[in-house]
């Protein structure tokens, strides 16, 4: 991966559960790491059994690996971009010789109160 290639900024949060003042369990997300990485964005999917296509709402980010890059998982992180919410989907760990990860995710549909 060349330098050059990582020109967007992408935030990783990481969710904590925590209690408020009422010692009710909350879901809280936090800034966990914050790097520079390639974003690649899908033209459409197909669907199962339809011949017809959905606009493309999923992306990849390539960004290079290292120990806080290495311990994001699907479960409990979240990437941001210009303030929207990406759902990470599943991780590659490509084949490069461990220098970059590929991570899939999808857009956050956000409901009316958010």
């Amino acid at each position: 991966m060349r330098i050059n290639e990582l020109r967007t900024r992408i935030v990783f949060e990481r969710s904590e559960t925590v209690s408020d003042e009422y010692d009710n369990r909350i879901t809280r997300w936090s800034v966990y790491y914050a790097c520079w990485a390639t974003m690649l964005t899908s033209t459409g999917s197909e669907l199962d059994g339809d011949a017809s296509t959905t606009p493309g709402e999923s992306v990849s980010f390539t960004v290079r690996s290292c120990s806080e890059t290495r311990a994001i998982k699907p479960q409990g992180f979240r990437a941001v971009l210009d303030g929207q919410i990406y759902d990470i989907k599943y991780i590659d760990r490509m084949a490069d010789k461990g220098q970059s990860l590929k991570i899939h995710a999808a857009l956050r549909k956000r409901r009316a109160e958010e």
